[in-house]
């Protein structure tokens, strides 16, 4: 084998494990080249990495490594959305025992070693401790929580979330899923090696259901994921050299034909092709593919390696000055106060008479007592540590979680956090007509819920519409980027609906970055008050926008820039309690409107719209306007004024008419200035516009 100053980071074979799905145990060299791709003068420090430390200034005599453990302070940032990915501190404490037992050869399958790799193996004289102290000196247990979307398709932009300084802290990041940037796959984890890429993003990004060796361990790495992701962030590479019949350029460590996978038999040697030896492949080595249960050892040569990134890359983290920093210099444990916290996060929906259970997410300090407060629910209070609630009152209700232990207390009040509609739906009859003229959104029958808390979400506005004098409106450009709103229509009753349809009226424009291609408009359905949702439809890009890209605020001048979308509705006949969701994802985009949201059964009605020709002249009215339409035959007709609120103002047929075109000429000098609608029902089919009297 070549020594270890030959050391080059050779990046070429992408190699996926089969483990009951395409399985990627490894991302780091696939997320180096991105790096190198963004700045190309990092291609010689990947070339030549051991002649560059070689060239770095080194530290000073009293950071120089000593051959005792080296610790290293270590916080979990725990991006989730309150669901399985939000771990327990038990694992992550369970992931730190494993660490040190691997690192110190502590491990007791030290003993399944083969006897010619046995004297090879190596005590790297390294110690993981979760961080007692954050960058500003508070008390901490290692563990951050951070409620977000990114834990969906986490990568190196979802670090920003929460990061401390990685000169003194090694940053692991936990997310529910990791992106595959337009790759095939499940990725398990990636690391950051020693000298490559920014600060910011410097550490290891990991799958929270690879944390430990205590969770449900669905590819059987048995916690050694972090290990492997921890080997690189040491500096290691792949034992195989991501080359067919590659190395890692450690003296120690045979040829491999490439990455191992399961628990081979021992002589292991693919093919014989490769001059491996008589010994065969390093399959138990860390830095292989291999199970987690057939891994147990680095090399003596390994080992080195790491000393070599230590004596001139990551030099402060294991200081003494670094260590009392961040209180892992060996004082005993500190009790810290807890920061309270559960789940569920955000806003959710159910019918009444429905449970929810809360799981106390407190972290920071283990609470010795809970005291929860249910607003509307049943039990109102409890001193569990999780509680299952009855919630049979409509409306919004809040929830709070009070936490303590020796060194303090803590309160967690979620306001409006669960939304109970009642067993009746609010709409039933066959026509539902939404201007958004009546007031200010949300209102008692609109609700929005701005997930990502930037404060920006769906309103009324007047500066813009379709129909009327006001439109519901999302402001993108003062919204924050990766935003996601969403508009929450009331309950509807699809019990005598044969085959409901939804329309919506909607104006968009792109932005000319690039960027504004992924805005997306998603419209969600429930039959279940909204605990759960189905996509039906989603436009995005060119396919959402109404008109050119502009980067300027876009307010639409006129009907041209508008369309009308729908979406039939028939799965969801029969039901008697059904919701729309109307979702905007923001990735740099421009202002959205929708307006005059239509709910009907489309039975005759299609060639109603287009044949009757219902229209009003003038609109906007100041003294009078007229009502025409052409009917095809004899027909039972219903025509009125109400105002916003529903109230009818003006009945101006309620009866028979001929075939042939009728006109109605109103008087509007009773009327206030303001919108109204004109109500025409055919046959108990109904057709809405917009009135507007002007004075």
């Amino acid at each position: 084998m070549k020594k270890i100053i030959a050391f080059s980071l050779v990046l070429s074979l992408f190699v996926t494990v089969t483990k009951a799905q395409q399985v990627i145990p490894c991302y780091t060299n696939e997320m180096m080249q991105k790096l190198i791709d963004k700045n190309p003068s990092l291609q010689y420090r990947k070339d030549h990495f051991n002649e560059w430390l070689e060239s770095l200034p080194k530290p000073k005599p009293d950071l120089q490594v000593q051959m005792a453990a080296r610790i290293i302070p270590v916080v979990f940032h725990i991006i989730h959305e309150g669901g399985s990915e939000n771990i327990p501190a038990s694992w992550i404490r369970n992931q730190i025992d494993s660490l040190n037992k691997d690192y110190r050869r502590l491990n007791a399958d030290t003993i399944n070693t083969p006897s010619p790799f046995k004297q090879l193996s190596a005590d790297c004289n390294v110690e993981f401790r979760l961080a007692q102290l954050d960058p500003n000196g508070n008390c901490t247990d290692g563990i951050v929580r951070v409620f977000s979307q990114e834990t969906n398709l986490g990568n190196d932009d979802s670090k920003a979330l929460s990061y401390w300084p990685s000169n003194k802290y090694l940053n692991i990041w936990v997310v529910k899923f990791i992106d595959s940037q337009g790759g095939a796959g499940t990725i398990l984890g990636y690391a950051q090696f020693p000298g490559f890429g920014p600060a910011a993003t410097d550490g290891v990004m990991l799958r929270s259901d690879v944390v430990g060796c205590i969770g449900p361990d669905p590819f059987n790495y048995k916690g050694r994921t972090l290990t492997h992701e921890v080997g690189h962030w040491l500096g290691l590479r792949h034992i195989w050299g991501d080359a067919q019949c590659g190395n890692d350029n450690i003296n120690d460590t045979p040829i491999h034909y490439g990455a191992n996978n399961g628990c081979p038999a021992f002589p292991h040697n693919p093919n014989n092709v490769c001059g491996a030896g008589v010994n065969g492949e390093m399959f138990t080595n860390y830095m292989d593919y291999s199970d987690g249960a057939c891994q147990n050892m680095f090399t003596i040569g390994q080992k080195a390696q790491m000393d070599f990134v230590f004596n001139v890359v990551r030099t402060n983290i294991i200081s003494a000055g670094n260590l009392a920093a961040t209180g892992t210099n060996g004082i005993p444990p500190i009790l810290c106060a807890p920061v309270a916290d559960f789940a569920p996060q955000e806003l959710l929906y159910i019918c009444a008479g429905n449970s929810i259970n809360f799981v106390d997410g407190s972290y920071n300090g283990l609470p010795a007592t809970w005291s929860w407060a249910f607003q509307g629910g049943t039990p109102a209070t409890s001193n569990l540590q999780s509680q299952t609630v009855q919630y049979n009152t409509a409306g919004l209700h809040n929830v709070s979680l009070t936490v303590t232990n020796a060194a303090g207390t803590a309160t967690e009040t979620k306001n409006s956090l669960v939304f109970v509609s009642s067993a009746a739906a609010m709409f039933s009859d066959w026509h539902y007509y939404e201007p958004f003229e009546s007031g200010a959104i949300p209102n008692s029958n609109w609700l929005v819920n701005d997930e990502t808390a930037d404060n920006n979400t769906w309103k009324q506005t007047t500066s813009a519409y379709y129909n009327g004098a006001a439109c519901a409106k999302l402001d993108n450009m003062v919204g924050d980027l990766n935003s996601t709103d969403m508009l929450i229509s009331p309950s509807y009753n699809f019990t005598t609906i044969p085959n409901p349809i939804l329309y919506w009226k909607v104006a968009y424009v792109q932005k000319t970055s690039s960027l504004s291609t992924q805005n997306k408009l998603q419209i969600y359905v429930s039959a279940n008050c909204g605990k759960t949702w189905t996509l039906k439809s989603t436009r995005s890009g060119n396919t959402l926008a109404t008109s050119i890209a502009q980067d300027f605020a876009f307010v639409p001048s006129g009907i041209f820039e508008w369309r009308e979308d729908y979406i039939p509705l028939s799965g969801y006949a029969g039901n008697n309690n059904v919701r729309i969701m109307f979702k905007f994802t923001n990735q740099g985009g421009n202002n959205i409107y929708l307006d005059d949201i239509n709910i009907w059964n489309p039975t005759g009605i299609d060639e109603l719209s287009t044949k009757l020709h219902f229209s009003l002249m003038p609109n906007p009215a100041t003294e009078n306007t007229s009502i025409s339409f052409n009917l095809l035959k004899e027909e039972n007709v219903s025509l009125a004024v109400y105002d916003m609120l529903g109230k009818e103002i003006k009945s101006l047929h309620n009866g028979i008419l001929q075939a042939g075109l009728q006109t109605f000429n109103v008087s509007t000098e009773s009327f206030n200035s303001g919108i109204y609608l004109v109500k025409l029902k055919v046959d108990h089919q109904e057709l809405n516009t917009k009135l507007v009297i002007n004075k």
